[in-house]
């Protein structure tokens, strides 16, 4: 019912209606807890205010499409606060800031006012400001280098932008933007001398580990509680934290303390309590909604004005903040979880991850992560022979830009499209950061040349072996134990599919190598992809690329009419049907059941398949690796589809290894855009085909059955280089968590 449509007369008879049935109740509920002997424990209330200024959803403008309604609502909160401190009610505010976006570059141009108010606030008042991150990061998917820099750059940086910079103190407390966190993040925040960090237990999906960890008692709900991680021995204070949702769920904030309260009273819960309300400080729920009057009456809608209002009377409720409550009350309660947390889509990361435009992004920062590492190698290598100044400098630049492009507003949480603007930011930061990584590789090539014109490189000869070219391998493992491994090399000139090549050292010792073929990486480059098996440790430094003449017929080529049933290795097989891949055995186990690895859509009702075929099988010269390739065209819905899509997979099995390898493209089918997403949101509106429901280029479907006593147990191993594991055990809340079609409460870096 739109009430703002029905004349007055219409609107004074609903309104009493609503008054008639509603209040009562709220009467009835505000008298909870007020009657009996008085426990003397109390109700304590932290108000917590988020600010970002960077959004994926608004404009990086001063107006009511970008941060501008930010502005106006801080001010608003600040001018609150002040008005209830005016009157001797002692509220205070926690401030969190991202440090890079807001507190260095906007607020600083467009609101400095907020920042001297604050400032005055901390000083006068008591205020809070406690840690977000410098660069508003993605803190779950940093390196240790950039995860610590990020941490102590919230505190203090070269800017002056630092939470200590600019307010003198703050408490060592962290709010994670999006309330992310993985395994080893905690220890990190430890050698930073943090002390707790406050993560959302929240009734609504918009949480970060209700659903993971046992339930919580009343008391461990509203107190510090001590996260432990018996995987990494990690230890850290966790404050459970709430927002408007949780108000809802328990009615208004006064009922809330009503029933916390009467628990005190009876002895159910024998120490105070905290409710601390964190939320975005652009949220207009701070301010309060502008509801027709006949539902002026609801709760939780009149903004902080309204929530100070319901209880700053009552005896029994104090207004705090978390570093004075965290010095008066220890950990209630020992609490678990190995998942990643992620205040997004029920608790997860597909408000970040499931975009195309992520994935291209996330290739990019990969790429400039592994240029960087090789660069500062080839420093110690090559010494005298490379620009070492332009280097250095080109590092700092590339490790700038992807702490600046590591905010998790570039990758969400909008979904399923970014303002167009944020779109072209992310463009020119990977832009730059292609751009650093090409001089990078090109000034170590260069200085490669020069050594090797200065050093005369003896490689023992041998008839078997002809030089191709000279290669410089750098290891960009964090922790490389040597053994097999897999390269990617600049093609050699006189390259050709099919040929085998070894790499020699200049001790003379060759490790062979398997041709896993060409790939595209950024820049329009193409990059050779070798495995090398040799359980001699790949050493950096400097290799002869050689061909190895091999007796041997050259690669057997299968033409698909005379294709096996099924090709193996020592270890797997793949059996197919009617050319697609039928099944996928470990040891004669089945692991995989049909229709794995080949893609498909779901449009509209409909699931479209790829009609793809085994193209080609061809056995390598040295017998040690199998391939076979699959292509096809992928189609779409008929009368809505532009251009069809097609597919070009190529498999790979090596000899001694229990994988099964794949590298290939896809194009999905393109269809027509008849809606418009967002019409009424300038910032986010564009033609869409509200038709796609998923894309899935390569779903593993294992055949692995599982019971509620052994579920199936997800393993991930995350920037951090921590391996840890969960169980997938979501049944425990709902049996229609059972079939489950997506997760995503982790993030994996490669292993």
């Amino acid at each position: 019912m739109n009430l703002k449509k029905l004349n007055p007369t219409k609107r004074l008879v609903v309104g009493l209606l609503i008054g008639l049935i509603v209040l009562p109740v709220f009467a009835a509920l505000a008298q909870i807890g007020r009657h009996g002997p008085q426990s003397g424990h109390r109700v304590q209330i932290a108000f917590g205010f988020h600010v970002n200024l960077y959004h994926s959803f608004r404009n990086d403008t001063n107006d009511k499409s970008g941060f501008g309604k930010d502005i106006r609502i801080i001010r608003h909160i600040i001018r609150t606060l002040d008005h209830f401190n005016q009157k001797g009610i002692p509220v205070k505010g926690i401030w969190d800031f991202d440090n890079l976006f807001s507190l260095q570059e906007l607020l600083p141009q467009y609101a400095p006012d907020i920042i001297r108010d604050i400032q005055r606030r901390v000083r006068i008042n008591g205020d809070e400001v406690i840690l977000m991150s410098y660069n508003n990061g993605l803190v779950s998917a940093m390196t240790p280098a950039e995860l610590n820099k990020a941490v102590a750059w919230s505190i203090s940086n070269p800017w002056q932008s630092g939470v200590k910079d600019l307010f003198g103190k703050f408490s060592p407390i962290v709010r994670p933007q999006e309330m992310m966190t993985t395994p080893g993040n905690f220890s990190v925040y430890k050698k930073h001398d943090i002390r707790a960090v406050a993560l959302y237990y929240s009734a609504t999906p918009f949480d970060a580990f209700r659903i993971f960890s046992r339930p919580l008692s009343r008391a461990e709900a509203h107190n510090p509680v001590r996260y432990y991680n018996p995987s990494t021995k990690e230890e850290m204070v966790v404050i459970p934290t709430y927002h408007f949702g949780d108000l809802t769920e328990h009615v208004s904030l006064q009922h809330w303390v009503h029933e916390l309260h009467d628990l005190q009273n009876k002895g159910a819960l024998k120490q105070d309590a905290l409710i601390f309300i964190n939320f975005d400080a652009d949220s207009e729920l701070w301010k309060g909604i502008d509801l027709p009057w006949a539902l002026a009456w609801l709760p939780n809608t009149g903004g902080l004005s309204a929530l100070i209002k319901e209880v700053y009377n009552l005896p029994y409720v104090a207004f705090t903040t978390l570093k004075v409550y965290l010095d008066h009350h220890e950990p209630v309660g020992t609490i678990s979880f190995s998942q990643d947390t992620a205040d997004g889509s029920y608790d997860g990361y597909s408000s970040w991850a499931e975009k195309a435009d992520a994935s291209r992004y996330w290739t990019t920062i990969q790429r400039n992560r592994r240029v960087c590492f090789a660069t500062r190698k080839a420093l110690a290598i090559l010494k005298a022979d490379i620009e070492t100044k332009q280097l250095e400098n080109l590092t700092i630049l590339a490790e700038t830009t992807r702490l600046r492009s590591l905010a998790t507003t570039n990758f969400g949480m909008a979904t399923p499209f970014l303002t167009p603007q944020r779109e072209r930011v992310m463009a020119h930061l990977m832009n730059d950061l292609d751009r650093y990584s090409d001089q990078m590789e090109q000034l170590m090539a260069e200085g490669l040349r020069r050594y090797l014109k200065r050093h005369l490189l003896l490689f023992k000869k041998s008839d078997r072996l002809m030089p191709l070219d000279t290669v410089m391998i750098l290891s960009s493992q964090r922790h490389d134990k040597g053994g097999g491994r897999f390269i990617n090399i600049k093609p050699p000139k006189g390259y050709r599919p099919g040929m085998h090549l070894a790499l020699v050292r200049s001790d003379g010792k060759a490790f062979s190598t398997v041709d896993l073929g060409l790939k595209a990486v950024p820049g329009n480059h193409s990059r050779l992809s070798l495995y090398i098996g040799s359980n001699d440790p790949l050493s950096d430094g400097i290799y002869q690329v050689c061909t190895v003449s091999l007796n041997e017929d050259t690669p057997i080529e299968q033409p698909t009419s005379t294709f096996q049933t099924t090709l193996s290795n020592q270890s797997v097989s793949i059996h197919f049907k009617k050319g697609q891949i039928d099944g996928i055995f470990l040891n004669g186990v089945r692991q995989m059941d049909g229709g794995s690895l080949i893609p498909y859509l779901k449009w509209g009702h409909g699931t479209y398949r790829a009609r793809g075929m085994v193209s080609w099988s061809s056995v390598s010269r040295d017998r040690q690796t199998i391939s076979f390739r699959i292509t096809g065209p992928i189609p779409g819905p008929k009368d809505r589809t532009l251009c069809k899509g097609w597919m070009d997979y190529r498999f790979t099995l090596l000899d001694d290894l229990p994988y099964l390898l794949l590298q290939g493209k896809i194009q999905y089918p393109t269809t027509v855009k008849d809606s418009m997403f967002k019409a009424t949101v300038p910032a986010l509106m564009r033609p869409i085909d509200f038709n796609w429901q998923a894309a899935a280029p390569a779903e593993i479907r294992f055949s692995a059955r599982t019971t509620k006593a052994d579920p199936v147990r997800v393993l991930k191993h995350n920037y951090l280089g921590i391996a840890t594991e969960y169980a997938l055990d979501y049944f425990r809340h709902s049996d229609r968590n059972l079939n489950l079609d997506n997760i995503n409460n982790h993030i994996t870096d490669s292993y």
